[in-house]
């Protein structure tokens, strides 16, 4: 079967990986698991072996329907692009599955919606994403996404996984992720405060401060971050996950420009 450059399809092809996610998958309990792109079922007959009460299977290619669904009778394959589809197959779901490049941070941003019924799972993400969402606090790499998903969800890199175990072989090397779900009591946040914490690193360059000071107050900012011992000429880049959900908590409160 040909890869279609507009799906994004790159399949995985080593039996190695395929065989590691799968034990991966297998340490999450859950009432259903959910494949994300199931392609041409190389993953999908090692995630078939699992003992998940439910298994569906979403794939946006009709033409691979067929090939998913010779697998095994226990597989519901659902044809349809995943950020249209409502993900309420189980209450306690566990997500699997190759991400397409192009859309990875919808995907992400589709299953942070779904959060209270997904318990995690294991995604394949292009190796410079990957970076990001793990990247530790100060570093180049450290992101408002990468603050923003981990608000939500524990992020692990388990492994490297190169091109050339993919077919097409795409440009670049990809990396594996356990994603673990934070308890949504923990996680209540809205866009207001999505939008604070991407306007804190809309320039790098900028102190914090500046890049929030015309929206919120600067002095409470300023008082904030001395709380935590840091100057009022910190960069966003420093502030921990934990310390972001603070500031949001602090700034959503006092509600903007005082």
């Amino acid at each position: 079967m040909k890869a279609k450059k507009r799906f994004g399809q790159n399949f995985l092809i080593n039996p190695h990986w395929l065989k590691s996610i799968a034990e991966a998958v297998s340490g999450f309990d859950g009432d259903a698991l959910v494949e994300i792109g199931g392609g041409t079922g190389n993953l999908t007959r090692e995630l078939a072996g699992l003992s998940f009460p439910r298994f569906v299977v979403i794939e946006i290619d009709r033409e691979l329907i067929p090939v998913l669904r010779d697998i095994s009778p226990g597989i519901e394959v659902v044809q349809g692009n995943i950020l249209d589809i409502p993900l309420d197959f189980g209450k306690k779901q566990v997500i699997a599955g190759n991400l397409p490049y192009y859309i990875t941070k919808p995907i992400l941003n589709h299953l942070i919606r779904y959060r209270e019924s997904i318990a995690g799972g294991i995604v394949m993400v292009q190796k410079e994403v990957g970076l990001a969402l793990t990247a530790p606090v100060h570093s180049e790499n450290y992101n408002a996404y990468s603050v923003f998903l981990r608000l939500f969800a524990h992020v692990e890199k388990l492994w490297t996984v190169k091109r050339g175990d993919f077919r097409p072989v795409p440009n670049v090397d990809s990396a594996l992720l356990k994603i673990t779900m934070r308890p949504v009591s923990e996680t209540l946040f809205s866009g207001k405060e999505a939008d604070i914490l991407f306007r804190a690193f809309r320039e790098r360059r900028k102190t914090l401060v500046n890049n929030l000071k015309k929206e919120y107050n600067k002095e409470v900012v300023i008082e904030f971050l001395q709380s935590l011992g840091k100057s009022p000429d910190a960069r966003a880049q420093e502030l921990t996950v934990e310390e972001f959900s603070r500031l949001l908590g602090c700034l959503n409160k006092e509600g903007g420009n005082l």
